[in-house]
Protein backbone atom coordinates (compact mmCIF):
# COMPACT_ATOMS: atom_id res chain seq x y z
CA UNK A 1 0.00 0.00 0.00
CA UNK A 2 1.29 3.87 -0.31
CA UNK A 3 0.70 6.46 1.83
CA UNK A 4 -1.53 9.69 0.38
CA UNK A 5 0.46 12.73 0.60
CA UNK A 6 -0.89 16.07 0.92
CA UNK A 7 -0.41 17.25 -2.30
CA UNK A 8 -1.52 14.03 -4.56
CA UNK A 9 -4.32 12.72 -5.48
CA UNK A 10 -6.62 9.86 -7.60
CA UNK A 11 -10.03 10.17 -9.35
CA UNK A 12 -11.91 7.81 -11.15
CA UNK A 13 -13.60 8.94 -14.67
CA UNK A 14 -15.68 6.70 -16.58
CA UNK A 15 -15.86 6.68 -20.59
CA UNK A 16 -18.08 5.46 -23.12
CA UNK A 17 -16.00 1.88 -22.51
CA UNK A 18 -17.44 1.41 -19.30
CA UNK A 19 -21.00 1.52 -20.39
CA UNK A 20 -20.43 -0.97 -23.24
CA UNK A 21 -21.00 -5.32 -22.45
CA UNK A 22 -17.83 -6.73 -22.08
CA UNK A 23 -17.53 -10.02 -24.44
CA UNK A 24 -13.31 -9.94 -23.75
CA UNK A 25 -11.28 -13.30 -22.53
CA UNK A 26 -11.85 -13.65 -19.08
CA UNK A 27 -8.06 -14.12 -18.41
CA UNK A 28 -7.17 -10.61 -19.89
CA UNK A 29 -4.84 -8.78 -17.07
CA UNK A 30 -6.75 -5.74 -17.42
CA UNK A 31 -10.49 -7.04 -17.00
CA UNK A 32 -9.33 -8.94 -13.79
CA UNK A 33 -7.76 -5.46 -12.66
CA UNK A 34 -10.23 -2.96 -14.30
CA UNK A 35 -13.34 -4.88 -14.67
CA UNK A 36 -15.53 -1.57 -14.59
CA UNK A 37 -13.34 -0.18 -17.30
CA UNK A 38 -12.78 3.27 -15.43
CA UNK A 39 -9.57 5.74 -16.14
CA UNK A 40 -7.81 6.48 -13.30
CA UNK A 41 -5.95 10.03 -13.06
CA UNK A 42 -3.02 9.74 -10.61
CA UNK A 43 -2.09 13.29 -10.10
CA UNK A 44 0.99 15.03 -8.13
CA UNK A 45 1.13 18.46 -7.81
CA UNK A 46 4.40 20.41 -6.76
CA UNK A 47 6.07 23.49 -6.38
CA UNK A 48 8.09 24.10 -9.46
CA UNK A 49 10.48 27.85 -10.38
CA UNK A 50 10.40 29.70 -14.21
CA UNK A 51 13.32 31.66 -15.26
CA UNK A 52 12.88 35.16 -17.58
CA UNK A 53 15.83 36.97 -18.49
CA UNK A 54 15.11 40.41 -18.95
CA UNK A 55 17.38 42.27 -20.19
CA UNK A 56 20.15 40.41 -18.82
CA UNK A 57 18.39 40.05 -15.35
CA UNK A 58 17.28 36.74 -14.58
CA UNK A 59 13.96 36.59 -12.41
CA UNK A 60 12.86 33.56 -10.79
CA UNK A 61 9.35 32.73 -10.39
CA UNK A 62 7.50 29.99 -7.59
CA UNK A 63 4.59 28.17 -10.13
CA UNK A 64 2.52 25.42 -9.02
CA UNK A 65 2.11 22.19 -11.42
CA UNK A 66 0.66 19.24 -11.03
CA UNK A 67 1.69 15.97 -13.45
CA UNK A 68 -0.72 13.26 -14.59
CA UNK A 69 -1.00 9.69 -15.42
CA UNK A 70 -4.39 8.70 -16.90
CA UNK A 71 -4.67 5.08 -16.99
CA UNK A 72 -6.55 2.10 -17.44
CA UNK A 73 -4.05 0.53 -14.63
CA UNK A 74 -5.13 0.81 -11.07
CA UNK A 75 -1.50 0.42 -10.32
CA UNK A 76 -1.34 3.86 -8.20
CA UNK A 77 2.39 3.16 -6.68
CA UNK A 78 3.87 2.40 -9.94
CA UNK A 79 1.93 5.82 -11.41
CA UNK A 80 3.26 7.60 -8.35
CA UNK A 81 6.91 6.24 -8.18
CA UNK A 82 7.11 7.39 -11.96
CA UNK A 83 6.22 11.00 -11.42
CA UNK A 84 8.84 10.75 -8.34
CA UNK A 85 11.43 9.77 -10.88
CA UNK A 86 10.23 12.15 -13.51
CA UNK A 87 10.65 15.24 -10.96
CA UNK A 88 13.79 14.15 -9.98
CA UNK A 89 15.35 13.55 -13.50
CA UNK A 90 14.06 16.79 -14.45
CA UNK A 91 15.22 18.41 -10.85
CA UNK A 92 18.95 17.15 -11.85
CA UNK A 93 18.94 18.16 -15.82
CA UNK A 94 18.07 22.00 -14.29
CA UNK A 95 20.72 22.04 -11.83
CA UNK A 96 23.21 20.72 -14.64
CA UNK A 97 22.05 23.15 -16.81
CA UNK A 98 22.05 25.85 -14.40
CA UNK A 99 25.34 25.21 -13.29
CA UNK A 100 26.84 25.02 -16.81
CA UNK A 101 25.27 28.46 -17.62
CA UNK A 102 26.56 29.95 -14.85
CA UNK A 103 30.54 28.63 -15.42
CA UNK A 104 29.72 30.38 -18.73
CA UNK A 105 28.71 33.76 -17.67
CA UNK A 106 31.97 33.46 -15.02
CA UNK A 107 34.17 32.74 -17.64
CA UNK A 108 32.55 35.95 -19.78
CA UNK A 109 33.13 38.07 -17.17
CA UNK A 110 36.84 36.86 -16.32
Amino acid sequence: MFSHQRDSFIFMVKNEESYLQDTGDPKDVLRMCNPNKVLYAVCMMTTDFYCTKVNGTRAFWEVQKIYCFLTKYPFMKLFFDLIILLLATVKKRRVTKYTQNITNDMAILS
